[in-house]
């Protein structure tokens, strides 16, 4: 759903306008007397009726649904970085308003003086403790704009679970390393200094795009574990950068993969793309033609890795390289299996420091793996027949 640019303005400045008829009488009575609603209440449906000012949400242009206690944040964040049908005018000034909101300039207890914790907090700052008598407890607001960024980059780009913030060995540390450093709670790292900081660089992503012409758009399908249908959507720039555009879960979405490769290349231009770039499956190349035909320009291309694994798929079906690899699979296992044997070829790798390590085995669905097992078994030929020598004598 999009809207012109007078349609746009109605709706980020002007109020609510639900309409009157559908509205219950005690609750206009009520709204009466309570502050306005927040404009961001113009793209959702009221769900449910209210309990302690709060109720559920439909999103008017995705149809996404909070059953109840949607808040003026959560709709914010859906608006900016979750709602894939939104103007982009609409999403950018809701990312704007996700990156300045939590602000992460601001250190934390001044953010956040509604929680009780970061309260109590603030106020034992006002107690004597110890540590004040040797290092200054104050910390500019530049610093803890690092600290938070670098913060949120650590947990998010090693993989590390956002409870741990808490543990008392890793406050510990911070503590050490600067008193004056607040850390925040796991709820605030893993929300609002996440969309923060995800807003942010969206928005530098965006900007890099906006200068880009030559673009190539790469995008791929996987089913996850619990069945979930996702789809990676990739822009390569002609200097080779690669940029994340999108990851969506299309498993409930009632339109296609054709449609939303359009979407895509609407929103960033589609003047400034030459190419999309897939796998060859059937609904991927029907997909690619479809682009094509209505933007000429942009050319469908098959990726070149899927090629590659299709020809070694099909080398490793031949009988010599079927018979290859069941032997060097068979030694890899005996290995695995056996302790006392598995820990002898051990020592050895580590004593003739064999490049690559250990054995590698081989997995059908990866095609590369095949080269990592013959190869494995080829760089530790000497150490196998010394260490078969060892395991006969004894």
């Amino acid at each position: 759903m999009s809207y012109n640019s007078y349609e746009q303005d109605d709706l980020l400045n002007q109020p609510n306008s639900e309409d009157k008829n559908t509205e219950n009488p005690d609750t206009i009575k009520k709204r009466k007397s309570g502050r306005p609603k927040n404009n961001v209440w113009n793209f959702f449906i009221e769900l449910g009726t209210r309990v302690q000012g709060h109720c559920g949400a439909k999103c008017k242009e995705c149809g996404w649904e909070k059953k109840a206690n949607a808040k003026t944040d959560d709709l914010e964040t859906h608006l900016g970085l979750r709602c894939i049908k939104v103007d982009y005018k609409i999403k950018e000034q809701y990312m704007n308003i996700i990156r300045d909101r939590e602000n992460l300039g601001q250190s934390i207890d001044n953010n956040n003086q509604s929680s009780k914790k970061v309260k109590l907090n603030h106020d034992r700052q006002h107690q004597q403790r110890i540590d004040e008598h040797y290092e200054s407890l104050n910390i500019n607001n530049s610093k803890v704009q690092m600290a938070n960024q670098a913060l949120v980059k650590l947990f998010v780009c090693c993989g590390i679970p956002f409870h741990l913030v808490q543990h008392p060995f890793f406050v510990d540390f911070v503590k050490i390393l600067c008193p004056a450093y607040i850390l925040p709670s796991r709820q605030q790292l893993s929300s609002n200094m996440l969309n923060s900081e995800i807003s942010h660089i969206q928005l530098k992503i965006d900007a890099i795009l906006e200068k880009e012409t030559y673009m190539t758009l790469g995008l791929d399908g996987w089913t996850s574990p619990v069945g979930q249908s996702f789809y990676a959507f990739i822009i390569t720039t002609q200097s080779g950068k690669e940029y994340i555009h999108s990851i969506q879960n299309l498993l409930k979405e009632s339109y296609t993969s054709t449609e939303r490769i359009i979407e895509v290349i609407e929103s960033v231009g589609a003047k400034d793309f030459s190419a999309v770039v897939s796998d060859n499956t059937s609904s991927m190349t029907k997909a690619k033609k479809i682009v094509n035909e209505k933007y000429n320009h942009i050319m469908p291309i098959r990726c070149i890795d899927h090629h590659i694994n299709l020809i070694t798929t099909d080398i490793c079906k031949l009988p010599f390289a079927e018979e290859l690899l069941k032997k060097c699979m068979k030694v890899v296992k005996y290995f695995k299996a056996s302790h006392r044997a598995g820990e002898e070829l051990y020592s050895e790798i580590l004593e003739k420091m064999v490049k690559g390590g250990g054995l590698k085995s081989y997995v059908k669905t990866c095609w590369s793996t095949a080269f990592d097992c013959t190869n494995s078994v080829l760089s530790c030929e000497t150490i196998l027949k010394n260490v078969s020598t060892f395991i006969y004598i004894n």
